[in-house]
């Protein structure tokens, strides 16, 4: 996927962001994890309605977090190609509206993702408060992967065996139904850029913060 700008009205700054947006969705798609079968199964062995053993399948640990280390800067707020900020450029920008339409509908789906709405599972911490697919996300990644914080590492260590594995297939399906949407705006994006269908909403569009959250 390779992005040509045709549009002539759109900000300079804008339009790189874009392209630094489709460039970095480029790379995710590259990744190994991607271009391989990526999956995870878990089998619950259990007795009287209690977990006796959990047998996991999980994607090959490096290729995972080579994986996360592109996948995480659509998820960072201070990140430039944050999904949320390129939602909000859409919205600004995109002139096709049919796409605009779409985007506006597969942005709901992404909000309710990261709140677990229509999660297929759930996972219940020791304070029986049920944990978002953002949240599982976030823990993972700042109690194990990246800065590890010692409340956050501490949180994770914490977490019973025998239910590790299904909290970590809450990550694992989490950064895979995230991908389809990273994936999908950016073929939106590409597709924009290359047919000159954005254009430039005026200075005041960048007035503001601009939003980075789920709510």
């Amino acid at each position: 996927m390779t992005a040509t700008n045709h549009s002539n009205h759109l900000d300079k700054d804008v339009a790189a962001q874009f392209a630094l947006f489709v460039e970095k969705v480029d790379g995710l798609r590259s990744r190994r994890l991607n271009r391989s079968r990526f999956e995870a199964r878990i089998s619950i062995t259990l007795s009287e309605g209690k977990i006796l053993n959990q047998d996991t399948h999980d994607p090959d640990e490096e290729d995972f977090r080579s994986y996360l280390l592109t996948f995480r800067q659509f998820i960072l707020n201070n990140s430039h190609v944050n999904l949320n900020r390129i939602y909000n450029l859409c919205q600004q920008h995109m002139k096709n509206g049919k796409i605009k339409q779409m985007l506006a509908e597969t942005r709901r789906d992404w909000k309710n993702l990261n709140k677990g709405v229509n999660t297929p599972f759930v996972f219940l911490y020791e304070d029986d408060r049920k944990w978002t697919p953002r949240e599982v996300f976030e823990l993972w990644i700042n109690g194990l992967y990246f800065h590890p914080e010692p409340e956050k590492r501490n949180m994770l260590n914490a977490i019973h065996e025998k239910m590790k594995p299904s909290f970590r297939l809450l990550l694992i399906w989490y950064v895979f139904e995230a991908s389809q949407h990273i994936f999908m705006v950016g073929q939106a994006v590409q597709k924009a850029l290359s047919n000159g269908t954005l254009e430039q909403m005026g200075p005041s569009c960048f007035e503001g913060r601009l939003d980075n959250g789920v709510d």
